[in-house]
């Protein structure tokens, strides 16, 4: 392993979702299986304001059904299955939804590990912005240090920026002036960016940083003929699906 490599944080994007189904306790537990300790997640609200581990409004993908998470109670989603038919089959028919709280039960019995929480703007536009943060932070209260709040939503980012010991991420949603200016308003931890929009010059990356320690995280980054590319620009908090492979990619 490269000195380079020994700085490269790699984030398993909704747990190792290229082979397990996405956003549930078994991907998490199989990216952990595989060297990672840093993890992303999605949460949505249940319509009784429980925080699920989940990406879509609607059940559609994850369990073939189609009903909005948001109109069901955690009760009556523990029923269906987790399971992506559409690209596994019938293979993980059987694993459960996974809750916030039981997601972060599991992951810090390991200290080492953090886990970034993604609150989906499906549920702030459906049931506003505090009914949200109650959920998450009845979840996470006791367990600051390993959480850090990303987010679209300015508000989100800004109210744990304030109101928290949780650290925060803004995932900038564009390449422009005003992206630059919100990331510097927001002084958050980490800034989140889909790789397709950063420039090819790193200098310019830097400039619009908020924080003099903040910390830069793009994502998907899937192929391992990919890694060495955004390590030499300067990337050491690297997002993907397929855990596996960057990893042994890293360990080489």
């Amino acid at each position: 392993m490269s000195l380079s490599h020994q700085k490269i944080h790699i984030i398993a994007h909704r747990g190792f979702s290229s082979s397990y189904p996405e956003n549930t306790l078994l991907a998490y537990k199989q990216a952990y299986k595989h060297g990672a300790r840093w993890f992303e997640c999605d949460i949505q609200l249940t319509k009784d304001h429980q925080a699920i581990v989940h990406h879509d409004a609607n059940l559609q993908r994850m369990a073939g059904i189609d009903i909005d998470i948001r109109m069901i109670a955690l009760q009556q989603l523990k029923k269906y299955s987790a399971f992506y038919p559409d690209k596994f089959g019938d293979k993980f028919y059987g694993n459960p939804f996974t809750t916030l709280d039981e997601l972060i039960q599991w992951l810090t019995k390991d200290n080492h590990c953090n886990l970034f929480i993604e609150i989906k703007q499906e549920s702030i536009d459906y049931f506003g912005l505090d009914p949200c943060i109650k959920a998450i932070d009845k979840a996470i209260k006791n367990h600051y240090s390993q959480c850090i709040i990303i987010s679209f939503n300015q508000d989100v980012v800004q109210h744990y920026a304030q109101n928290s010991q949780a650290r925060t991420g803004w995932i900038i949603p564009e390449w422009t002036d005003k992206a630059h200016q919100t990331a510097k308003d927001l002084q958050p931890d980490f800034l989140f960016s889909n790789k397709k929009l950063l420039p090819n010059n790193p200098e310019d990356w830097w400039k619009i940083q908020a924080k003099r320690n903040g910390k830069w995280a793009i994502y998907n980054v899937d192929e391992a003929q990919e890694l060495d590319q955004w390590i030499n620009k300067g990337l050491q908090y690297i997002e993907t699906n397929n855990v596996a492979a960057i990893m042994q990619s890293i360990r080489a």
